[in-house]
């Protein structure tokens, strides 16, 4: 399996359509991966990790039905990744986020509606150096998002 930009849509979409209170089971079983979730402190990892990550963390919400907040990737500094130009040619152009420390990882952020699901999704891509279009992300963040009524 190579993490590409569609594929990050296609899990970022079936997060967006995943009911409240569906947890780490229900999320793995969503994106149709398989593995065991091993509890670890605060975070579920799915063992062993989808190829083309080297570690996949699912970490869920407190309140507001529970379920999952979202999930964590690694990805596998073997394989190929996907670029800036990718993640913006997918998901149009991404928001560049504030930097927390000189030393971090370069953010950002698309987002993702689904008509009529629950859910949102930010698909929050980190760069290690200036991400420019043809810079790889090396860590990928599906985070969810309860949806607005319009």
């Amino acid at each position: 399996m190579t993490i590409s930009a569609e594929l990050l849509g296609a899990w970022s979409e079936r997060l967006c359509r995943l009911a409240a209170g569906g947890g780490a089971a229900d999320a793995v079983a969503a994106l149709g991966l398989a593995g065991s979730l091993v509890q670890r402190f605060g975070h579920a990892a799915l063992e062993p990790p989808p190829p083309g990550l080297a570690e996949l963390r699912l970490v869920e919400r407190d309140g507001d039905g529970g379920g999952v907040s979202y999930l964590d990737l690694d990805l596998a500094r073997d394989g190929p990744t996907p670029t800036r130009a990718e993640l913006d040619a997918r998901f149009g152009e991404g928001h560049e986020l504030p930097r927390i420390h000189p030393f971090t990882p370069f953010p950002v952020a698309y987002h993702v509606e689904v008509p009529g699901a629950p859910f949102t999704c930010e698909v929050i891509a980190r760069f290690d150096d200036d991400p420019a279009g043809d810079a790889v992300a090396g860590r990928v963040v599906l985070r969810r998002d309860r949806a607005w009524p319009r």
